[in-house]
């Protein structure tokens, strides 16, 4: 099974990658898009909304040059919106990116799922910054 994901920011791609080695082992990791044989993913990450949706756009465009991919999977933090009103956003956004592209969906045999991080109010770096154990407040005083 292959694996291109699409990261919103640059924390996704250092959380998510970690993650998945624990997750899924049997992935490897591979450098460029058209070098997937199998059980590998392929990952793009940006500098957030709306930059994510053009790189999930160009995703599929890759995806149908070489299509070995089973999904195409794109993070993306919540915001302030619910997760249905977010992941309407991204199809809409991810289709108008579309426009007067080559290819238009993904192959037939490839999966689009959006995961939306509903972390906390706004998005996955408040959470880490929010959580005492991922961050200790003062690690140079004692005193506190």
């Amino acid at each position: 099974m292959n694996f291109y994901f699409v990261f919103e920011g640059k924390t996704e791609a250092i959380v998510y990658k970690k993650w998945l080695s624990v997750l899924l082992p049997n992935l490897t990791e591979v450098d460029s898009f058209d070098t997937v044989s199998q059980n590998n993913y392929y990952y793009e990450s940006d500098m957030g909304v709306p930059d994510c949706y053009r790189v999930a756009a160009n995703a599929i465009q890759e995806i149908n040059e070489v299509p070995k991919y089973d999904y195409l999977v794109l993070f993306t933090d919540a915001d302030r919106l619910t997760i249905s009103e977010k992941k309407a956003e991204a199809f809409e956004k991810i289709k108008l990116n579309l426009q007067n592209k080559p290819f238009q969906t993904l192959p037939e045999d490839c999966q689009l799922e959006i995961i939306i991080q509903k972390v906390c109010k706004v998005c996955i770096e408040t959470w880490f910054l929010g959580n005492r154990n991922f961050f200790v407040r003062n690690p140079q005083n004692n005193e506190i």
